[in-house]
């Protein structure tokens, strides 16, 4: 389970498991499989962030927590990907658009 605020600055909290996607149209989206939209205050990159965290806490639990040392390089790649896509969808919004150039 993940916290997060609505735009209201109300607190919920979501299964982690049960987002399927998640966009920035400006505000974050999320789209839960059962086809349920949350609007929330976290940007794209925290909720993910926020998701990994969650995952590797419960991999941890489970005495797995070397799938969460190796997996820490997709998750860079995962992030990066979002940076990008957040710079090209809305340039302005990016607080730095140098740091995204290869």
């Amino acid at each position: 389970m993940i916290r997060l605020t609505r735009l209201n600055r109300q607190s919920l909290t979501v299964n982690a498991d049960w987002i399927g996607s998640i966009e920035a149209t400006p505000d974050t989206t999320l789209r839960l499989i059962a086809g349920e939209s949350l609007v929330v205050r976290e940007s794209v990159e925290e909720v993910v962030r926020l998701v990994v965290e969650y995952r590797g806490r419960v991999l941890a639990g489970a005495g797995l927590s070397a799938l969460v040392a190796s997996g820490t390089a997709e998750i860079a790649t995962l992030l990066e990907v979002l940076r990008r896509a957040e710079a090209e969808r809305d340039p302005e919004h990016d607080p730095a658009p140098h740091a995204l150039l290869p």
